[in-house]
């Protein structure tokens, strides 16, 4: 189900500008990979709820997955999103770079990312959970602190951009807030 606020969140910036509907759209070519490859490694999903932070795929069982299945549910979104640029370089520059752009970002090593959760699943092999989410924690902090001097120094040279700034916000509160980062 999609929230009311991001329902008119993602309308008013589409108004605003086509590139927000190329942002949502890459999202969605990066969730609907997800979702595929859950079906393809069976593992079963409840629904997908959409709100103004995150889209969230509510899982029933992928929790006991093995380690490759986990592993391509997880690289699913940003293989997508890089292929579509490949595929649309030449037709779509804007669309084509949106979409690597939001691969290449969920591949960065911070929790509550495709890249944080394959991190996750690689210390996992060699330390126990709880250790393996401490190395992520420490790692998403280090990624986080120069994205958010990047941030502000974005902010002042553009005046309006804080994109990143929130970005990089989120990454840190997503340490605090979330309780199924790993999952």
């Amino acid at each position: 189900y999609i929230t009311y606020p991001a329902l008119c969140l993602f309308s008013g910036l589409t108004i605003i500008d086509y590139n927000y509907f190329y942002c949502f759209l890459s999202v969605i070519i990066h969730e609907t990979a997800h979702l595929a490859a859950m079906v393809i490694c069976k593992s079963p999903f409840c629904g997908v709820k959409i709100s103004v932070f995150e889209i969230k795929i509510i899982e029933k069982s992928r929790h006991i997955l093995d380690y490759k299945r986990d592993l391509i549910i997880t690289s699913a979104g940003p293989l997508a999103n890089i292929l579509f640029f490949i595929l649309f370089f030449s037709a779509s520059v804007n669309f084509a770079v949106i979409n690597l752009l939001i691969g290449a970002f969920n591949l960065l090593p911070a929790a509550g990312l495709d890249g944080g959760q394959m991190i996750y699943l690689l210390l996992s092999k060699h330390f126990s959970g709880r250790i393996s989410a401490i190395i992520l924690d420490i790692i998403t902090v280090i990624i986080s602190i120069p994205l958010f001097v990047l941030g502000i120094l974005v902010l002042f040279r553009s005046a309006y951009n804080f994109s990143l700034l929130l970005v990089s916000m989120y990454l840190i509160l997503s340490l605090f807030i979330k309780e199924d980062k790993y999952l």
